[in-house]
């Protein structure tokens, strides 16, 4: 679901009080393509900007660059960039990341990235790092699909130089096809034998219309202090997701197609009706707390 902006709190263990720590913008084109990202950060007065995403996209609409950019007073400054190819089908083939180079301003070629799919589905992912010379084995991830084509797990393992060995496996869950939680354990050497230990967990919440609108993250404490006899899971992030959509519509309100950008908009706003109006109506204009901030009336036609 597209949303135009997202806020991410964290809450310190053993308190109840949820702090703002950052947002995030999102700017749409007429097209509903995802044009930019910015993430500002919270400095306990205000936001200010931290890094910004921008996006291009190929003749068939897929997004074939990602930019990333960095703020430093008083712009952002390139980072790096992603380029991605698609395979005949549109589905994604490799992604090559570039570092940005200061001193000669032109990008670094650092990683690659090559996926595969099985009936069409993403079953692996195989991770490079490039030394100035060659790729060599960074990581891989194995993809277990559900009956309905989502993943079930992904098991991902490093490359240490002679061994391939694990790292990560997650598991996901879900009520009905909408995702539930995802619970991911971490490969323990410290353990004897080896074997796989909580880290992290991911529930999500839904409004009325199936839509996420909200994310909390959860960290596992393996209770080293007590020698592990109550080990439990702590809060440290929540995310809070705006969208796009108009929910919770009375049968008696009709409601027309539109376009309207750019999102967030500072002292234009361009709104693009996709077909003419049968009848008078009006048109709203509401901030992110839902408060009547314009209202103009149409006439038909």
């Amino acid at each position: 679901t597209q949303h135009t902006s997202s806020m991410t709190y964290n809450r310190p263990m053993g308190t109840t009080i949820w702090n703002e720590f950052l947002q995030t913008i999102r700017v749409y084109d007429i097209n509903d393509k995802l044009m930019s990202e910015v993430e500002q950060v919270y400095n306990g007065a205000t936001y200010t900007p931290l890094r910004k995403e921008e996006r291009t996209y190929d003749s068939d609409g897929n997004n074939n660059t990602i930019y990333f950019r960095t703020y430093v007073d008083p712009d952002f400054i390139n980072s790096r960039r992603i380029v991605i190819s698609y395979n005949p089908d549109d589905t994604e083939s490799q992604r090559r990341e570039d570092n940005w180079n200061l001193i000669n301003i032109v990008y670094d070629y650092y990683a690659l990235t090559n996926s595969t799919y099985t009936n069409g589905l993403l079953t692996k992912i195989d991770g490079f790092t490039y030394n100035g010379m060659d790729l060599e084995d960074s990581y891989r991830v194995n993809i277990i699909n559900t009956a309905f084509g989502v993943p079930d797990t992904t098991l991902t393992e490093e490359y240490d130089g002679f061994n391939w060995v694990n790292l990560a496996f997650v598991d996901y869950e879900y009520f009905g096809e909408l995702p539930d939680y995802t619970l991911q354990q971490d490969w323990d050497t410290d353990l004897e034998p080896d074997n796989w230990v909580n880290a992290f967990k991911v529930n999500f919440a839904y409004d009325g219309n199936d839509v996420i609108n909200e994310v909390l993250g959860q960290a596992w404490d393996k209770d080293v202090g007590g020698g592990g006899a109550s080990p439990f899971w702590y809060d440290i992030y929540k995310l809070v997701i705006h969208t796009t959509n108009i929910l919770n519509t009375t049968a008696a309100q009709t409601f027309k197609p539109a376009k309207a950008y750019p999102n967030p908009f500072t002292n234009k706003l361009n709104i693009s009706l996709k077909s003419v109006l049968e009848s008078e109506g009006v048109l709203q204009i509401f901030d992110i707390q839902g408060k009547l901030i314009s209202k103009t009336e149409l006439n038909k036609g």
